[in-house]
């Protein structure tokens, strides 16, 4: 690979043609002192430079707009940058393509993606589909407000640590960040390289260190996201640190962060029973999936400065599903036949959503909430709900679900009670608001056998709350008959943390 210096005032090419739309060139003062900086990535002046490593050299493949070239160095008026090179390229800590390499169109390319998955990881047909999604949106996704996460997880020997090895090193400059892991090195490699980190067993336990990185993989979905921290040498001054960047996780168990649990594109993965997958990978897997790496940077190049934020129709309302799946959609809104295979996946990713959500804390309330009102009771109280998840559970005597806790999840998912007296007796009454309970029984009941969700049709048709409250009824006045006062309404409302 042939590379040379590319002067910069504005950015020059290889052959020294200006940018499309740049300014006049104009002369660097050649006997300023320039500083040099490190960087992987440069959008400048209308080009694009992306850092490319091949026997041992680094440089950059430098995009016009129109062809690629490749240049060592991109010289500015009062700055040089140059491609990193230091133990983590040469260590592959960091896995860069070679050059970029013509990849027809972008079906072909998804078509390539799923092809290489299947060779060489056992996954369900549909979840080859997300992972190939997924694998795409990650080259543009700096363009993109959000990135979700994506979690294989399943028992040991199930072929996680595999589909991060071949899945994740397909994704846009993928960061090992295996093994023993510290708060530090994740928040400056992102900061550095803005790539795809790729994490394996990542179940932690509670130390605080492991509590900092779940907080790094949740507030990291969104673009705006930084972590602050004090220089080492000088505690009055702050560093900040960007840490939106695409993540895929191996694990074995859930998180207990629920807002992390729903921000993941989760791949459950078994035991192959398939004898065509290699035992071991071997020279030809990285020889194909550096090729596949190439074409996805010549991806990149040509479709990132016209990406851009575009509402899609998706056949769900679950607004934090269409969150998660939006980013992997917009790369696909030019191929219709992708993007419909994506809508029709949509509606079983979101009822799998429904499934985990029914398990948290919120959905037991839920749920035994909705079974009690079911029932035909006019007067529940939280001490009631408690009961009901103790009865469902099996175990009446260990659920933790105290009339307490679920007091104050009811408030947080605006569910009010207030003080009337039944019989003569004081009790906080749960408020039934018809419209919430429809709202919250899509979100957190897994739908019935038979029964649909979202847009394919409404789980609550045949409930009397949606009946009730597509007419404008309430049944929140409780009846004469009551029970006796909860346990948690001696004193008022309970502030007991959850």
């Amino acid at each position: 690979m042939t590379t040379k210096k590319v002067n910069t005032t504005p950015i020059t090419g290889a052959e020294g043609q200006q940018p499309p739309g740049g300014i006049p060139p104009k002369q660097p003062n050649t006997n300023a002192e320039k500083k040099e900086i490190q960087t992987s990535f440069l959008d400048y002046n209308g080009w694009l430079f992306e850092e490319v490593y091949h026997d041992g050299v680094a440089s950059f493949a430098c995009w016009d707009g129109q062809q690629v070239s490749y240049c060592d160095r991109v010289v500015a008026p009062t700055v040089e940058y140059v491609p990193i090179l230091d133990d983590r390229i040469t260590k592959q800590v960091i896995s860069l393509p070679q050059k970029a390499q013509d990849y027809g169109n972008t079906v072909n390319l998804l078509d390539e993606i799923r092809a290489f998955i299947h060779k060489y990881a056992d996954i369900s047909p549909a979840d080859e589909y997300w992972c190939s999604w997924y694998v795409l949106h990650t080259h543009i996704y700096d363009k993109l407000r959000t990135s979700p996460l994506l979690r294989f997880i399943g028992d040991i020997g199930c072929g996680k640590s595999r589909c991060l090895e071949t899945i994740g090193g397909l994704c846009y400059k993928p960061i090992s960040m295996s093994g023993a892991i510290t708060i530090a090195p994740i928040f400056r490699m992102i900061e550095t390289f803005k790539g795809t980190v790729i994490i394996d067993e990542a179940d932690w336990s509670r130390s605080d260190a492991q509590h900092f990185i779940v907080k790094i993989l949740n507030n990291g979905f969104q673009q705006t996201s930084t972590v602050t921290r004090c220089k080492p040498n000088n505690p009055c001054e702050i560093d900040a640190f960007s840490i939106f960047c695409p993540k895929v996780l191996a694990t074995r168990y859930g998180f207990n962060d629920q807002a992390l649990e729903s921000r993941c594109i989760i791949v459950r993965m078994e035991e192959t029973g398939r004898d065509d997958i290699p035992t071991l990978l071997n020279p030809t897997m990285y020889a194909n999936q550096l090729a596949i790496r190439n074409k996805l940077l010549m991806f990149r190049l040509k479709n990132l400065a016209s990406t851009s934020i575009e509402e899609i129709d998706l056949p769900i309302d679950d607004r934090r599903v269409r969150q998660t799946v939006m980013p992997l959609a917009q790369p696909l809104i030019n191929f219709p036949d992708e993007l419909t295979r994506l809508k029709q996946l949509v509606i079983d990713f979101a009822k799998e959503n429904v499934k985990v959500r029914a398990d948290s804390p919120e959905g037991l309330v839920v749920n035994a909430l909705i079974q009690i009102v079911d029932s035909g009771e006019k007067v529940i109280t939280s001490d009631d709900v408690s009961k009901e998840i103790a009865k469902a559970s099996g175990n009446p005597t260990k659920t933790g679900m105290t009339a307490s806790r679920v007091g104050t999840i009811l408030r947080s998912l605006g569910i009010d009670r207030e003080l009337k007296r039944v019989n003569g007796v004081p009790k906080r009454v749960i408020k039934i608001d018809n419209v919430k309970l429809t709202k919250l029984k899509r979100k957190y009941v897994i739908p019935l056998e038979g029964q649909t969700n979202d847009n394919e049709a409404d789980v609550l048709d045949g409930s009397r709350y949606a009946r009730n409250a597509r007419n404008g009824n309430s049944d929140t006045e409780p009846s004469a008959e009551g029970k006796e006062a909860d346990d948690d309404d001696d004193d008022g409302w309970d502030s007991s943390p959850i």
